[in-house]
């Protein structure tokens, strides 16, 4: 198993996401672009918890830090009005 740090991936990984592109869009990919393979890390804090605060900027929060579950989390603890964010720092 690659390490949480590694940025390979398992030829046979990229290999079924372009089957599954190519079954699910039919004709989408015909063959003039070829896509580009990178792999995105997936950041965690060292207590799992995420950290939701104000920067600097007055109008740019972060919300980082969700992990493998980020795509998931990141959106259920953002809120336009901040209300509930508990501000970690």
């Amino acid at each position: 198993m690659p390490s949480s740090n590694t940025r390979s991936v398992r030829p046979e990984r990229i290999q079924t996401l372009k089957d599954e592109v190519r079954d699910t869009f039919p004709g989408v990919t015909d063959g003039t672009d070829t896509p580009a393979e990178w792999v995105g890390l997936r950041p965690a804090t060292p207590t799992g918890l995420p950290i939701i605060s104000q920067t600097r900027y007055k109008n740019l929060w972060v919300n980082v830090g969700h992990g493998a579950l980020g795509f998931t989390l990141a959106a259920g603890a953002a809120r336009p009005d901040n209300t509930h964010a508990r501000v970690l720092r």
